[in-house]
């Protein structure tokens, strides 16, 4: 006969392992916000635009910040793709003309999917605001 502590701490174990998705997994992929054709063209326009500061591999470079990886994911994580385009085109870049809306949306695009943000059916648009925690897959 198995004891009453016994029993008591296998529902413990089995309790908290299905509330942290341990057994029976069940794990939704993460949420998608912007289409594959909208990343293709913010890489480009990355590439024209953005690359010389931020490097074409989105690493950084001295004092400008990395637009992938750990940093960007602890920056960032919290904050909603409305965020990451207002700040892009509030900010990007410091100096000369500022590129079209189109283009904003279309390089958010990019970082994310470079950050292994999965596409999806619907552009990025002024009005998304998903938090990049649910497009980020986990590390």
């Amino acid at each position: 006969m198995w004891s009453r502590t016994y029993i008591a701490s296998v529902a413990t174990v089995l309790a908290v392992a299905a509330g942290s998705g341990i057994a029976g997994s069940t794990d939704n992929p993460p949420a998608a916000a912007f289409t594959a054709e909208q990343a293709a063209a913010g890489r480009a326009a990355y590439g024209r635009s953005c690359a010389r500061c931020h490097m074409p591999d989105l690493s950084g470079n001295g004092d400008v910040p990395p637009l992938s990886g750990d940093i960007f994911r602890t920056s960032w994580q919290s904050r909603s793709t409305k965020d990451l385009v207002e700040y892009l085109s509030a900010t990007m870049p410091p100096e000369g003309p500022r590129p079209a809306t189109e283009t904003y949306l279309a390089i958010s695009a990019y970082i994310l999917q470079a950050n292994g943000a999965a596409t999806g059916e619907e552009p990025l648009s002024n009005a998304t605001a998903v938090p990049l925690g649910a497009l980020l897959p986990a590390r």
